[in-house]
């Protein structure tokens, strides 16, 4: 399976990822996605092994049964996946000349992201529910309000001067997150909020794009294409090149997915994997414990800021991405765009405001959980450098609000959005 994008594409293709081992539970699934995900991967329950694949790059696997394409429409990542010699791949496409190996259907437009990659399997025999996307609990509840300011381009970021002022009025232990190439965005967030309850916590670089889903410079795709250039999507699909759900995986001979991974269905990753001892997965991961790229940088209190005194001092966080995923899943609250952040609260059902422009949460917001959407109608450029005039239109008074309704337990979902 060919998913090789970020934290929030990866648990958007969650549903079409267990329709797949419900459907060959004896088949080995082979997932192509970047490693810096294993910790995710490990919790998806789907998966036997994560080959560490970036987006569009050739996968390093041969002779799979079955390819399946959930990174885009083509024709790259079409190409990538007939380069490993699949007897069969499904995938969408364009209309063109592809072998009889090739199974597609059209790209629909305006559908939901979850539920697009669930059709694709659904028409070709392979049975997906798209509500079966919730991971397994880690712990209560009853951990701070996360704020993450972060977005992969600029027309997705709600200024810094809004979110210090969310933190600085919510009266509530709060810890600000932050990405690679994000910490100085965190850091303004906390400089003006000013003295309070507020820790920042981020990313390291060479981390991935787990918080932002942002692409390294000059990744960057042109408008309206939604996956890497020339993959293609609808206008307003937007998958950041690295966000995007990549194919590649297969099961084992006979069984109708990829050969070749090692290990038998259920044994978990393979060794080399990415994914930190405990995980479910074998050692070697690369969610090492120590100081490194693949941890969470540490954040320091801003100079100038005592520590807060009206609430429990923050705890500064520093991690993994494992660790990370625990911090959104025991969050009273988690405040942020539409980023992976936003679906890992999504997966946990952890209550949350989430603010959208350009792209509609039809196609990227929540199906249904305590989410409380934000969004005022208009549509724009993903890729632009400056916050989109509809995101613009989102107060801090109206995510104040939205922020009580969800820790009050009121029910959200795409349909339920501000205008």
């Amino acid at each position: 399976m060919l998913r090789a994008l970020g934290l929030g594409d990866l648990l958007t293709a969650v549903p079409a990822l267990r329709g797949l081992r419900a459907t060959f539970p004896r088949a080995e699934i082979t997932l192509a996605a970047p490693g810096w995900l294993a910790d995710a991967v490990a919790r998806i329950d789907a998966v036997d092994r994560l080959l560490p694949t970036e987006a569009l790059a050739p996968i390093d696997f041969e002779g799979p049964d079955l390819a399946v394409n959930l990174h885009g429409r083509g024709p790259q990542s079409v190409q990538r996946l007939l380069a490993t010699e699949p007897r069969r791949l499904i995938t969408y496409a364009e209309r063109g000349e592809w072998d009889e190996r090739v199974s597609s259907i059209e790209w629909p437009a305006d559908r939901n992201e979850v539920v697009r990659w669930c059709d694709l399997l659904h028409r070709h025999g392979i049975r997906c529910d798209p509500d079966d996307f919730r991971l397994a609990p880690v712990g209560e509840r009853t951990g701070p309000v996360v704020v993450h300011p972060g977005a992969s381009t600029g027309a997705r970021r709600w200024p810094v001067d809004r979110y210090a002022e969310v933190v600085r009025r919510l009266e509530a232990e709060v810890v600000v997150t932050a990405g690679p190439g994000e910490w100085e965005l965190a850091r303004q967030v906390v400089a003006a909020a000013g003295s309070g309850p507020v820790a920042v916590g981020g990313l390291a670089a060479g981390n991935g794009p787990v918080a932002g889903e942002g692409l390294a410079a000059g990744e960057g795709l042109a408008a309206g294409e939604g996956l890497a250039a020339g993959e293609g999507s609808a206008a307003g699909d937007r998958l950041a090149a690295g966000d995007g759900p990549v194919a590649g995986s297969g099961l084992a001979a006979g069984s109708g997915l990829a050969a070749g991974s090692g290990l038998a269905a259920g044994s978990g990753l393979a060794a080399g994997s990415g994914l930190a001892a405990g995980s479910g997965l074998a050692a070697g991961s690369g969610a090492a414990t120590g100081p490194g790229s693949d941890r969470f940088a540490g954040g320091d209190q801003v100079a100038g800021h005592p520590a807060p005194t009206a609430f429990s001092a923050p705890t500064v966080f520093s991690g993994t991405l494992a660790e990370l995923l625990d911090l959104v899943a025991t969050a009273r609250l988690v405040i942020c765009g539409d980023t992976g952040v936003a679906h890992a609260a999504t997966a946990y059902r952890t209550p949350s405001v989430l603010l959208f422009g350009p792209v509609p949460p039809s196609v990227w917001g929540p199906r249904r959980g305590p989410h409380q959407v934000l969004w005022h109608g208009e549509t724009g450029d993903t890729f632009a450098d400056e916050p989109d005039p509809g995101l613009l239109r989102i107060t801090v008074d109206e995510v104040l609000d939205a922020a009580g309704g969800a820790l009050c337990g009121s029910e959200s979902s795409e349909r339920a959005t501000s205008v």
